[in-house]
């Protein structure tokens, strides 16, 4: 394990590396990285569910951590999942523009 990358000059910490099978999820930084790159279906269903909400009762009643600029936090967390895959951040942007700010 790790020839290859002991052969270019790297060293590896092994208390940080861990074989995945195919049938894990197999994630770097938190981005799942399988056979194309995505991001986690529980954090994408959350922000889905979050975007929901403040369609439905408003963004002020989503805001419960009560951060200044909340439509600037859902934009980052949309350019994230957009950067990732474009395909859903597509959709969910679809609905933070139906969004009453």
């Amino acid at each position: 394990m790790g020839s290859i990358a002991l052969e270019e000059g790297f060293s590896i910490n092994f208390r940080k590396t861990r074989i995945m099978s195919k049938a894990s999820c197999q994630r770097v930084n938190g981005i799942v990285v399988n056979e194309k790159l995505n991001v986690k279906r529980g954090d994408r269903d959350q922000l889905k569910a979050l975007l929901h909400n403040c369609m439905r009762h408003g963004p002020a009643s989503q805001n419960r951590a009560g951060l200044v600029d909340f439509r600037a936090h859902l934009m980052g967390r949309l350019a994230y999942v957009k950067m990732i895959t474009p395909l859903h951040g597509q959709r969910l942007e679809r609905l933070f523009k139906q969004i009453v700010w």
